[in-house]
């Protein structure tokens, strides 16, 4: 078997973690509801969505850079 480490771009790992999201709130599988893992998961995924989601040109890039702290 053959591992190959790639680097994964922001959006491809945005993907991956709202798919998590998406999949451990279905209720299919019982044994992941409520995992701490998913709660920080969440809302790391909630902090980058609010700022992906800003217009590139909003003139708000100190607004911005805020939020990441």
């Amino acid at each position: 078997m053959k591992i190959a480490l790639t680097e994964l771009k922001t959006k491809d790992l945005a993907t991956l973690a709202q798919r998590i999201i998406s999949i451990s709130r279905s209720g299919k599988y019982p044994v992941i509801a409520n995992h701490p893992l998913l709660g920080v998961l969440e809302s790391s995924y909630a902090d980058y969505d609010v700022v992906y989601a800003k217009q590139i040109y909003s003139r708000k890039g100190k607004d911005v850079a805020e939020s990441r702290n």
